[in-house]
């Protein structure tokens, strides 16, 4: 056997080193989810983000990890993607626990490997979010919210409002927050819900959280 022989028959293995040395050392991190959504594999990366040692990730059920704010709109992607082996490149933003407790923001991208027999899961890209691009971004969506409810023309005190009333928040409670008197709060209430044309509270937050008009 030649050499060049030699070579191409050695190039298969050599690829795995390869990519698993990129893999080992990417600055993101990567977790291979499997059909049922829990944890089979998870790149060094992840102890740096997240704080979990290596390996203690793995086998963690992946919905106890995220914000149960963000839990169902993820849990509907990874859904969609499961029932359709074409979709790739999902993008979202979710909190994630870390293992002191805390909730780090991160950009993910999934794809569906599951029909992949070498993978035969869902690959999650995760890039943790630095508290610099959050503070942008929250300025960039108070500063969509505020262009809305200037349309709206809403003043500053009815979106503090609007936004209680989309907590869920009565009268009282919102007068209590806010330390204003109850007929304030009334008084705010009917402005809102003139503004916005419609004739109840529930309206008044569908309408809101529709339109972004709350942050």
């Amino acid at each position: 056997m030649d050499t060049r022989q030699t070579r191409l028959m050695e190039l298969p293995e050599r690829q795995k080193d390869i990519f698993r040395a990129l893999i080992e050392t990417f600055p993101d991190g990567i977790v291979i989810l499997g059909s049922e959504l829990e944890v089979i594999y998870e790149n060094p990366s992840i102890s740096r983000i997240l704080g979990y040692q290596p390996g203690e990730f793995t086998g963690r059920d992946t919905f106890a990890v995220i914000h149960p704010d963000d839990m169902p709109r993820v849990a509907r992607r990874l859904a969609k993607m499961i029932q359709n082996p074409d979709d790739t490149g999902s993008h979202t933003q979710c909190r994630v626990r870390h293992k002191d407790g805390t909730w780090r923001v991160v950009d993910a991208v999934a794809n569906n490997l599951l029909q992949d027999a070498a993978v035969k899961g869902i690959v999650v890209v995760i890039h943790k979010i630095g508290r610099r691009h959050q503070g942008e971004q929250a300025l960039a969506e108070e500063a969509a919210a505020l262009a809305v409810a200037t349309k709206y023309r809403l003043t500053g005190s009815e979106r503090k409002v609007l936004t209680l009333i989309t907590e869920g928040k009565s009268n009282p409670q919102i007068a209590e927050q806010l330390v204003v008197s109850p007929s304030t709060v009334r008084f705010h209430v009917t402005g809102i819900l003139r503004k916005l044309g419609v004739t109840s509270r529930t309206e008044a937050a569908a309408v809101a959280l529709r339109c972004h008009l709350v942050d």
